[in-house]
């Protein structure tokens, strides 16, 4: 017997049942979502250019200078507070000066990808996603609307998405720079720490390496913060209640899809032995 979906649950294992078939559902339209974006990116005009648009300069301006103080804050603030933790749990070892060669490892490896997807995640998931929703509901106010998909993401997603492909790896430089800024502030104002003696250990331990792959992570976490404002953009609604719940769907999205994909690529680079 087929269930009314607007009936409420009858029993908590109908309750799940529901939500299983719902998450299956919602998998299968993100898949598929997936697919449309990677087809257009590599679909092109025939003049053999990519679509491109002004959206693709105003999420470079966005994601760029617009999101330099926040990454460079955050950055700042978790290498100084990464130094003095290192060099706490160092001392008891008797090895406190090796505090600065294992915070450079981690903040080129980590701090700096993170700090910039977390960054990206809370600035443009949400703003994509309200943009989208809200720019679909003004075409649909206006009598005209893109009932094509392909051009539905050509025209609003894929901008986005190589906006932050390009963008998101030059963040993570500069995250990292700010963060080997903030630990040597520590090292040096709180630990008293000599300034030759940090940047000697620092330089000693970079590596391309741990660069490599806080530049990759950084390109996927713009990506998948580019997929979850458009994935949840696209969906929103023509109401200002959708509008609001596509945005906040994004940003969980994207953090959550941040957490998960930086999960996965330490466990393949620690394969790959990147």
């Amino acid at each position: 017997m087929l269930v009314d979906v607007g009936e409420a649950p009858r029993s908590p294992v109908e309750a799940i049942g529901r939500r299983v078939v719902a998450w299956t559902r919602s998998v299968g339209d993100a898949v598929g979502f997936l697919g449309s974006i990677v087809l257009a990116l590599v679909r092109r005009r025939p003049d053999g250019r990519w679509r491109l648009s002004p959206t693709f300069a105003a999420t470079l301006q966005e994601a760029g200078p617009g999101s330099l103080p926040l990454v460079g804050a955050l950055a700042f603030v978790m290498g100084g507070v990464l130094l003095l933790v290192a060099s706490d749990q160092l001392d008891k070892l008797g090895a406190s000066l090796l505090a600065p060669n294992l915070v450079a490892i981690v903040i080129l490896r980590e701090i700096g990808s993170l700090m910039t997807g977390f960054a990206l995640a809370g600035r443009l998931a949400s703003a994509h996603a309200a943009e989208i929703s809200s720019h679909l509901k003004l075409e649909a106010l206006s009598g005209t609307s893109w009932t094509a998909t392909n051009e539905l993401v050509d025209r609003l997603v894929v901008p986005r998405v190589l906006a932050l492909l390009v963008m998101a790896p030059l963040l993570v430089l500069y995250a990292n720079a700010f963060g080997l800024l903030g630990s040597l502030v520590a090292a040096v104002g709180l630990l008293d720490m000599p300034p030759g003696d940090f940047v000697e250990r620092t330089q000693a331990a970079l590596s391309l390496k741990p660069a490599i792959a806080g530049l990759v992570k950084g390109a996927t976490f713009g990506f998948l913060v580019a997929l979850a404002g458009g994935y949840h953009g696209l969906r929103g609604g023509s109401s200002g209640r959708s509008v609001g719940k596509a945005v906040k769907n994004a940003v969980v999205t994207a953090v959550l899809g941040v957490g998960l994909a930086d999960a996965a690529l330490t466990v393949l680079f620690k394969y790959v032995r990147l």
